[in-house]
């Protein structure tokens, strides 16, 4: 059987002393010793690699050639499956396919891909969220945290099989906690607790549609909203599944070599067709009938309403919720009341936290705190 050898020195150099000892170890070499302070010795069986713990190494390239070549032997892979192996030994991988008519021939129209690529980021986006807290419906405000983890997860190349688009997730290794803790004393790595979180809610949304088509019924996915199902996460489903004649997307996860696997009840998850109806409904009435608990709103206030300024009085705040500007009414005691009257006589703008819901075509911020009139910088 012919085996493509991998012998690109800049591809080989790509790869990362870290990631191959998680992989190493990861499949069954054990750390055999040291050679010379600069490389480790691995051992499986009767083999042995020679692995160097710095890539700038003049031999790096042709050390990593000749690990991948024995790989091969042992696993019975190609060169290039092990490849592919290594270099995200560090990372969760989701692999979201579209299995369908329009991409049977291992492509898809510009606009469908461009579509897809978007939608990868928004369902990694959408858990990002969850992981922190889980909501029925995420707007354009974004975590520091979740900021963050999105600048470093990566667009790995296309596979072969229908349409694949590949997201690398990087995280972080597991270390042994000392002798005293037990790893349950550990709390969970955010970025790990993200692809996790977007598993489980992938799995649960495909129930989710089942239950709700069975009973005509919302309660199947506002119970799954916990799980880190949400509008945002049905919505980028929608979006794929609406490109489709038929058939459905499959959603893989391969998880990092660098930490264990999360105990989740499946790593491949498939959204039929048919279900795309069911989520586009269940994404249209969570986005309308959700509350954010913890929304911070910014803006002018356009219009006082009291019978007594003394004792306070209602405020509506031209703000932007969901990206778009909107009207938020609410109400004031006294002293802040006061404080909303002078900004808007001076044209400033004012800031507060509360419940935000929505009631009919109108959103009503409740429970308001940390109020205050922003002050021009001069």
């Amino acid at each position: 059987m012919m085996n493509a050898r991998i012998t690109d020195r800049k591809v080989l150099e790509s790869l990362r002393p870290l990631e191959a000892m998680a992989y190493l170890r990861s499949s069954g070499w054990t750390l055999a010793g040291y050679f010379q302070d600069s490389a480790t010795v691995w051992r499986r069986d009767s083999q042995q690699v020679l692995l160097p713990q710095d890539a700038s190494f003049a031999d790096f390239a042709l050390r990593m050639a000749e690990i991948l070549e024995t790989l091969a032997v042992v696993e019975q892979r190609s060169q290039l499956e092990i490849l592919r192996d290594l270099a995200t030994a560090a990372s969760d991988v989701m692999r979201l396919r579209v299995v369908s008519p329009v991409a049977e021939d291992g492509s898809l129209g510009l606009e469908e891909g461009v579509i897809l690529v978007e939608s990868a980021k928004d369902l990694v986006l959408s858990a990002a969220r969850a992981a922190i807290h889980p909501r029925a419906f995420f707007r354009s405000r974004l975590p520091g945290a979740a900021e963050d983890y999105m600048r470093n997860v990566r667009l790995g190349q296309t596979e072969v099989g229908s349409y694949v688009v590949t997201v690398v997730c990087p995280v972080s290794p597991e270390l042994k906690p000392a002798a005293v803790a037990s790893p349950q004393d550990v709390d969970e790595p955010y970025d790990r607790r993200v692809t996790r979180t977007l598993a489980g809610a992938l799995q649960k949304s495909v129930t989710a549609a089942r239950e709700a088509a069975l009973k005509q019924d919302m309660e199947p996915f506002t119970s799954a909203v916990r799980e880190g199902v949400s509008a945002n996460l049905c919505a980028a489903l929608v979006r794929i599944g609406e490109g489709m004649e038929e058939g459905h997307i499959e959603v893989d996860f391969s998880w990092a070599r660098s930490r264990s696997k999360p105990q989740i009840a499946t790593s491949r998850i498939l959204v039929m067709h048919e279900s795309i109806p069911v989520m586009r409904e269940a994404a249209r009435v969570l986005r309308a009938t959700y509350s954010d608990d913890d929304f911070e709103l910014i803006g002018p206030v356009v219009r006082l309403e009291s019978p007594n300024a003394a004792g306070g009085g209602n405020v509506i705040v031209y703000a932007e919720v969901d990206t778009t500007m909107r009207k938020v009414l609410f109400h004031l005691e006294g002293p802040n009341y006061d404080e909303a009257v002078r900004g808007h006589k001076e044209g400033l703008e004012i800031s507060c936290r509360g419940k935000l819901e929505k009631q009919g075509r109108y959103f009503t911020l409740r429970d308001v705190r940390d109020f205050e009139v922003q002050v021009e910088e001069a």
